[in-house]
């Protein structure tokens, strides 16, 4: 009788640990696997291309449309250690964080470049600003659709953004409309986190 009940035990805790380990699988998995992750509507390289540049790179941005009209330089009110650059342009604006390498030379990482101009358009659909709510949701109607949450978490640099759709592997298209549901502006970003 002690047998069988050791026995069960055994098996039962084996059981439990199997499921527990499945989930965590299951978990880190889905976790890895948004890096594969691939947009329907658009790809990085078909935002880029309509913005005219190869690269979300400063050096590509400049080479492209020159010195941008302004620049802004501060630091992150809620992550102080973040420094910011925003690059403004007629028709956008690019939003960099600040890093410096192990050699000590400071570079501008692409975080968003926030679309403001009804000049620049995406995709088949020529979404951009002026564009309908209903119009940008048959475009990325078979991209995944971030939850308001998601929305809240990903946009600290740019909150005014009312939906957003998941793009290729880590990257973010967010939307904010005006008052008759029109595109006011477009971030495409890459996700902070």
């Amino acid at each position: 009788m002690k047998k069988k009940r050791l026995f069960l035990v055994l098996g039962l805790s084996a059981a439990i640990c199997a499921i527990i380990a499945v989930v965590i699988a299951y978990a880190f998995q889905d976790y890895c696997g948004y890096c594969d992750k691939k947009a329907f509507y658009l790809s990085t390289s078909g935002y880029a291309t309509a913005l005219g540049v190869d690269q979300f790179t400063k050096e590509d941005f400049v080479a492209t449309y020159g010195d941008p009209e302004s620049m802004q330089r501060w630091y992150d009110p809620i992550n102080p250690d973040r420094e910011l650059v925003l690059h403004s342009y007629p028709s956008f604006d690019v939003l960099y964080l600040v890093t410096s390498g192990l050699d000590g030379v400071e570079r501008l990482s692409f975080l968003q470049v926030v679309v403001l101009s009804s000049d620049i358009h995406f995709g088949v659909l020529n979404i951009g600003v002026g564009s309908s709510r209903t119009l940008v949701r048959a475009g990325y109607l078979f991209d995944e659709k971030m939850s308001r949450e998601e929305i809240a978490y990903e946009s600290h640099d740019f909150p005014e953004a009312e939906e957003g759709f998941y793009g290729d592997h880590w990257w973010r298209v967010l939307f904010n409309y005006d008052n008759a549901g029109k595109v006011e502006s477009i971030a495409y970003t890459i996700s902070p986190n």
